[in-house]
This record gives C-alpha cells, sequence and structure tokens, in this order.
C-alpha cells in the first residue's frame, strides 16, 4: 500500500497499544515502525527497475526479519520509555510490522514475505494499492486522536471504530473478489474457454 497507509495503520497501532504509557509519542513511534519496512526505497536510485521490482517488499518485508528484530526494537522501546515494558514494546512492533506486511499483500504487486527462504510473492489481490475508503478513515482517526480527543476513553472508542471499519472493509473487498471471480469463471466456461488460473485485479 501507499506510505500514508501504512504511517496512517502504524499510527492506530500506537494509539492503541502505547497511547497509555506514552501519550501522543506512542502514535508518532507507530508513524515510524508503520513506514520503517519501506525504508528499502532508498536504494530505488541506485538499482535499475528490474532490481528495483525484485528487491523492494522482500527482505524488510519478510516474517524471519519481522520475528528476529521486533523484539530488539521492542527492548530499545523499553530503555528509552520507562513505562513501556519490554513486552509490551515487542507486541506494539510486531503488531504495526505484521500489519504493514498484511495489507502490503492485499494488491497485486504482491510481497515476498518468505524471504530469505523463498522469492514466491503473496498476492490476495482484494485491494488496490491506493485506495481512499481504506485510508482516508484512519488518517482521520489519527487527527482526531492527536488534535481533539484529550479523554482517553473517547480516544479508545475512536481507535476501535476506525479499526472495526478497516476490519469490515477488508472483508467486503475479499467478498467482491469471489464474486467477480465466480462471474468471469462461469463467463469462460458459458464461452467454452478452459483456465488454469484466473487473476482478478481491483481498480
Amino acid at each position: 500500500m501507499d506510505s500514508i497507509t501504512q504511517a496512517a495503520l502504524g499510527g492506530l497501532c500506537g494509539e492503541l497499544l502505547l497511547r497509555k504509557q506514552l501519550g501522543w509519542k506512542g502514535a508518532a513511534w507507530g508513524v515510524f515502525f508503520g513506514t520503517l519496512p519501506d525504508l528499502d526505497l532508498v536504494i530505488a536510485p541506485f538499482v535499475d527497475s528490474m532490481d528495483w521490482l525484485r528487491t523492494h517488499r522482500s527482505l524488510s518485508h519478510s516474517l524471519f526479519l519481522m520475528l528476529l528484530v521486533s523484539p530488539l526494537f521492542g527492548y530499545l522501546l523499553g530503555k528509552l520509555h520507562s513505562k513501556v515494558s519490554v513486552a509490551r514494546g515487542t507486541s506494539f512492533v510486531l503488531l504495526t510490522w505484521s500489519t504493514h506486511v498484511l495489507i502490503d499483500c492485499f494488491n497485486s504487486y504482491g510481497t515476498q514475505i518468505f524471504v530469505p527462504f523463498s522469492d514466491y510473492r503473496v498476492t490476495l489481490n482484494n485491494m488496490s494499492i491506493i485506495d481512499p475508503l481504506f485510508t482516508v478513515p484512519m488518517v482521520v482517526g489519527n487527527f482526531i486522536c492527536l488534535f481533539l480527543v484529550r479523554d482517553g476513553k473517547k480516544c479508545t472508542w475512536v481507535v476501535w471504530a476506525t479499526t472495526a471499519w478497516i476490519s469490515l472493509y477488508t472483508l467486503a473487498s475479499f467478498i467482491m473478489l469471489g464474486r467477480a471471480q465466480d462471474h468471469f469463471r462461469n463467463e469462460l466456461t458459458k464461452a467454452n474457454i478452459e483456465t488454469k488460473n484466473i487473476l482478478v485485479s481491483p481498480s
């Protein structure tokens, strides 16, 4: 997904797990860790387009690196902020990183989550790379918590309401994907066209 979406989702993770301990800094850390896997963008000017296609969404998006490094970041967060336990810090980093990787799997570009053991790209094809109906509610939710909501309970309600929306929207996208796949399979069958694989991509 695009960087704004990843930052907004990370901010929600920070609001959810670190707000009581760190206030607005929890969301700030969420934005940081929500965009961290995409720092592989810095190599783009130095490699050709084919190398870039092979490299982006690879090691920095892998389950192996995520599970290996999250405890380290959690430990560093605990050292930096005494109110954050290492366990909570690790859970926060793991949640933020894993949701980043998960929504990158939603679009047709694909994500190499099994690197370094496999370069297979996982792609679910249920959502476009840029989807305002997915992104804007998260941006608004972060804005409300950061600037308008002082009461912790109100912010918690905003975060959970936003989470409910993006969850339901994601579920709806999979339902629509299934309906589209069934439609094209039926039409191809009617036309006596045999297929091995059908790729349906959202727009």
